[in-house]
């Protein structure tokens, strides 16, 4: 036998598998005193060897489904593990490869000891390659006797003396026996192998359940979890309230640094106009107003980045991780007597 992928040659194929066959029937005529089992066998040796030509015939002309018919018929006649492996060589051909998996199976299991050994390892390598355009179903009921179907088509009786195999896709599968069925559904894929068994109802009656109080243990209170405080957006905001603050003191300095060099400057200049309207000295005094705005620009820096310093110490109270019951702010307010006038200073004070 010869199993391939490729056109087959089913001629020189069949004739070799049915060789003992057809040799027999010609080779032996029936004598006169025949029992009809014997007549019987060597009609049916005729019939196949009618068959099994005309299939060569048809499967040399690439008529397959010709030649699937005739080896069917073939089939029908006698069930043996070359006429299977015959027809699973055209069913590949037309690429029913279901069929094939299944005709292979039914070779492999009742090959005779008889053949070589290549034969043997040919079937197994062509069933290896069948198997993986299929899926493989280990199909059975847990009652004997129950009737087995896949997708409506019956694949025989509890049990199953082989495997089933099964289109990829959907399918559906049921098991029936005395008027009870069971019915699954499975989405088969090609190269797979599945274990199913349907579940049918017993005869024997079941005891009715004993009712029972169950009590149920009350359920442990979790443990509390630990808070681990969060100090990434304390450390922001510290970070940017100190580098304001740090600013700050450098423009405050020098601003006072600028207030320093106006003074000096001014009291260096001759007379009693030294920055007036008719001033002798107008390009020292345009230096000495210069260190002025510079001065004052320094000084309002200075007070803004005070601000934003003092902004991020009240974010820093309220993002700083504490027990809800730990929070407290105060604000406090004081007036200072000046020459001027009077100051008032605020601040605030909280618990962290």
């Amino acid at each position: 036998m010869i199993l391939t992928h490729r056109p087959l040659h089913l001629a020189c194929t069949l004739v070799a598998a049915f060789a003992p066959i057809l040799g027999g029937a010609t080779a032996h005529a029936a004598p006169p005193n025949a029992t009809k089992s014997s007549l019987d066998s060597s009609d049916d040796n005729a019939k196949l060897r009618s068959l099994f030509r005309k299939a060569a015939a048809a499967s040399e002309a690439g008529k397959y489904e010709e030649a699937r018919d005739l080896l069917s018929d073939a089939w029908a006649i006698r069930q043996t593990y070359d006429v299977a492996s015959s027809l699973a060589q055209v069913e590949i051909q037309l690429r029913l490869y279901r069929d094939a998996a299944e005709h292979l199976e039914f070779c492999l299991r009742n090959f005779a000891p008889v053949e070589s050994e290549q034969t043997l390892e040919q079937a197994k390598k062509a069933f290896a390659d069948v198997k993986t355009r299929v899926a493989t179903v280990r199909f059975s009921a847990t009652r004997k006797g129950a009737e087995l179907f896949v997708d409506g088509r019956g694949v025989g009786t509890e049990p199953l003396p082989a495997v089933v195999f099964v289109e990829p896709g959907r399918r559906e599968l049921a098991a029936r026996l005395d008027g009870e069925s069971a019915e699954q559904s499975l989405n088969a894929q090609a190269g797979k192998e599945y274990v199913l068994e349907l579940q049918l109802g017993t005869r024997e009656p079941k005891a009715a359940p004993t009712e029972r109080a169950v009590i149920h243990p009350p359920e442990p209170t979790p443990p509390p979890v630990a808070h681990k405080p969060d100090y990434a957006p304390v450390i922001v905001t510290l970070s940017v309230g100190g580098t304001a603050l740090v600013t700050s003191l450098v423009l405050l300095i020098e601003a006072n640094r600028k207030d320093s060099q106006r003074e000096d400057r001014l009291d260096r200049l001759p007379g009693s106009n030294r920055c007036g309207a008719q001033t002798p000295t107008p390009s020292a005094c345009r230096e000495i107003q210069s260190l002025a705005d510079d001065a004052q620009t320094f000084r309002s820096l200075a007070w803004v980045g005070f601000g934003a310093a003092a902004a991020a110490g009240v974010a820093t109270y309220f993002l700083w991780p504490r027990r809800p019951d730990s929070a407290q702010l105060g604000i406090r307010a004081t007036a200072v007597p000046t020459r001027t006038g009077v100051d008032f200073y605020a601040g605030f004070s909280g618990i962290f």
